[in-house]
């Protein structure tokens, strides 16, 4: 994988974790892994294997892989913290079952 698959990635809509994730790039641009997934599935993309130490997840929005990160995601377990930008803060809003609800709840946090 190099840096203009990850780019196009991006550009298609993947988060920056698939998007630089060896199963992703070898399934042609689909991972095949079911159980894997991030805060909208309520996981912390387990299978995940990529440049990026899964402590480094909070530097960078989840969505653009941007580091002018302004709020943090913490999932249930606090196991594994993510980002947004301010651009993507609202991500969550549309994800998960009917009326806005999310299927797995989670919280984002302003980063004074």
């Amino acid at each position: 994988m190099d840096q203009a698959a990850i780019s196009w990635a991006l550009s298609q809509g993947a988060p920056v974790t698939c998007a630089t994730c060896r199963h992703f790039h070898e399934g042609n641009m689909h991972c095949g892994q079911s159980d894997c997934g991030g805060p909208g599935a309520g996981r912390d993309f387990p299978f995940y294997d990529g440049p990026i130490p899964r402590e480094k997840f909070v530097e960078r929005c989840l969505i653009c892989g941007g580091q002018d990160v302004e709020f943090h995601i913490i999932l249930g377990s606090d196991k594994t913290k993510f980002a947004l930008c301010k651009r993507h803060r609202r991500v969550f809003a549309h994800v998960g079952a009917a009326k806005g609800r999310l299927k797995h709840p989670v919280k984002l946090i302003a980063i004074p």
